[in-house]
């Protein structure tokens, strides 16, 4: 009896470090899977886009919007001239048509039996003020009084690839082909006069 109690005692610590070994194993096991779980996964970040620029639209070869709702006055003149008509695409705040015709020298009456001239004007009434148009072979006397009116200026007076004499009141050219332009204005700012004459545009693309 003695001999069977001392192998009993014996086995017991044996056993007792086993379950201890497995223990530890299942410690470690529980602690690797929590560390897995728990870990947030690193996620690449998104390259930044820079915004496409937004692209305009040309209006070129579309048929001009002349101001103060006169396009189609001066479309119906180009019916008849045999250059090419231009109008404003710009006049300060107010301004509206007046008169606008068409003949050998402009402001006369008939129809012309040369090329002819346009002649159109602009007013406003408060503050008063005028805007004058004329294209094409006018009278000589339009071409005097304006050299005549001063002094020429320095500035641009650009418009569709021609240029012009400056002067306070009016812009005198002549285009490529060999026609007048006059602009003359009356209580318009010469920076005004500027702005006009580089909005004009032709009737017909």
């Amino acid at each position: 009896m003695a001999t069977t109690s001392f192998k009993n005692r014996s086995r017991l610590p044996i056993a007792l470090a086993g379950l201890l070994l497995i223990a530890l194993a299942a410690c470690g096991q529980e602690e690797e899977a929590a560390t897995t779980s728990t870990a947030t996964p690193t996620t690449p970040a998104s390259p930044t886009l820079s915004p496409t620029p937004l692209a305009i639209a040309s209006p070129s070869g579309e048929p001009a919007v002349c101001a103060a709702d006169s396009t189609q006055q001066f479309q119906d003149i180009q019916q008849s001239a045999s250059f090419k008509v231009f109008c404003p695409t710009f006049l300060p705040e107010g301004f509206t048509l007046d008169d606008i015709q068409f003949g050998e020298v402009a402001g006369a009456v008939g129809p012309p039996t040369g090329p002819g001239a346009l002649r159109a004007v602009f007013k406003r009434d408060d503050p008063q003020g005028q805007v004058e148009f004329i294209q094409g072979r006018p009278g000589l006397s339009e071409i005097v009084g304006v050299r005549a009116s001063g002094q020429e200026l320095q500035g641009d007076t650009a418009y569709d690839g021609f240029q012009g004499s400056l002067f306070e009141q009016a812009i005198l050219a002549r285009s490529p082909d060999g026609f007048t332009h006059k602009i003359a204005v009356e209580q318009v700012s010469t920076e005004e006069l500027q702005q006009i004459a580089a909005a004009m545009s032709p009737v017909s693309p």
